[in-house]
């Protein structure tokens, strides 16, 4: 008769059953670890919402802040204190208003027809 070697011993005393609830209780432990780095990782990326929100924010109001100054220093000057009067009806002594009608719009076009659509596919 042969004798075990000790890895032999050792694969017999774990049985399939042992091998899974060894798993399992690995992945248990796993997953609590992994839960302690929930909390950090969610709060970082809260504030990166918040900061990318108000660095947006921040750009808009620039922005508007720019066109509200470009508009002003336009008001500043008799050209556009002339446009902005003219904007909102007033006109200068001397001058009469000319209404000109627009033309009215096209009428709708039609839908094409399933030939017409067939014949513009094949070029003819």
């Amino acid at each position: 008769m042969r004798r075990e070697t000790h890895a032999q011993r050792i694969r017999r005393r774990h049985t399939r059953r042992e091998k899974w609830l060894i798993f399992i209780v690995a992945l248990f432990v796993l997953g609590i670890f992994a839960w302690g780095f929930r909390r950090p990782y969610r709060l970082w990326y809260e504030e990166k919402q918040v900061v990318h929100a108000r660095t947006s924010e921040r750009d808009r109001l620039r922005a508007e802040i720019a066109e509200f100054q470009r508009q002003s220093d336009l008001l500043q000057t008799d050209a556009g204190r002339v446009a902005e009067a003219r904007r909102h009806g007033y006109i200068l002594k001397g001058e009469q208003v000319l209404d000109i009608p627009e033309p009215p719009p096209p009428p709708p076009r039609r839908a094409p027809t399933t030939w017409e659509r067939v014949k513009h596919f094949f070029g003819r």
